[in-house]
């Protein structure tokens, strides 16, 4: 009778223990999910889709557009300004 329930203890602990790993491991792939990136559109701020070699560094958009899903970037009409820390 003591083997049994040692053994009954010793599954209850077996399966306990994988229980909580199988827990958080659903807990980090629910968390843990792409985001999916929000692509501003070029045309609506006033540039346009442009091939890379066709737009100066300076007139490049510093905002993530549609425009790379055509390899391209997003040539605004004014200079956009970045900080410097240098």
């Amino acid at each position: 009778m003591a083997t049994s329930a040692k053994s009954t203890c010793i599954c209850l602990i077996i399966l306990l223990i994988l229980l909580v790993v199988f827990s958080s491991i659903g807990l980090y792939f629910t968390f843990t999910k792409e985001k999916k990136m929000v692509l501003e559109s070029c045309h609506n701020m006033g540039g346009s889709c442009l091939e890379f070699n066709h737009c100066n560094n300076a007139y490049q958009s510093r905002v993530i557009t549609r425009c790379i899903l055509a390899r391209k970037v997003c040539c605004m009409k004014t200079e956009q300004v970045t900080k410097s820390l240098d």
